[in-house]
């Protein structure tokens, strides 16, 4: 009778335990696609990503910022000053201890050495808990628009040099007629 009791008891268990079981396959399942997910989400953006641990070591980086720095899958763990990168006159670690010390977002155009200009961002990296675990660094390419600065930038100072130069008077107008 009381082995009958206990099979019964682990037969009940068992059946517990798979439940249990499928609940934590199907979480697992659903962790993966999330994962999944986020993968393709960073690595369909042209904006480079690298994540930093609060010892400035890479946690993980999408395959853009590869261009940017020498990184390779096995850098992972490695403190992001042991990686060259490509910029001029830019010290990562100095605008991430920064950013880390007053939590406030650092941003700026840095020159590559290939002649690109890339806005770079560095934030604090926050955990769900709102916790600051490292930084985040992205650089998204912004030669196009730094080129068409700068042409409109010569435009308006060419025109300003033929106005400083003409002898007559001159009145610009509006499209409505009024003086501008």
């Amino acid at each position: 009778e009381e082995l009958q009791t206990s099979k019964e008891e682990l037969q009940s268990l068992n059946e517990e335990l798979i439940t249990t079981n499928n609940q934590l396959n199907d979480k697992v399942d659903e962790l993966g696609k999330v994962n999944d997910d986020l993968a393709n989400f960073l690595n369909s953006s042209e904006v480079g990503t690298i994540f930093l641990d609060r010892k400035f070591c890479i946690r993980r980086f999408t395959p853009s910022p590869t261009k940017l720095m020498s990184l390779l899958p096995l850098d992972v763990g490695r403190p992001v000053s042991h990686i060259s990168n490509h910029f001029i006159d830019t010290d990562l670690i100095a605008i991430a201890d920064d950013v880390i010390k007053t939590l406030v977002p650092a941003e700026r155009e840095v020159l590559s050495t290939d002649g690109i200009w890339h806005m770079l961002r560095c934030l604090p990296y926050r955990t769900l808990k709102d916790a600051i675990d490292g930084v985040v660094f992205t650089f998204a390419d912004v030669t196009r628009l730094k080129r068409s600065e700068n042409a409109m930038k010569e435009a308006r100072n060419y025109a300003e040099n033929i106005l400083k130069t003409t002898q007559e008077s001159l009145v610009v107008l509006d499209p409505e007629l009024k003086i501008v």
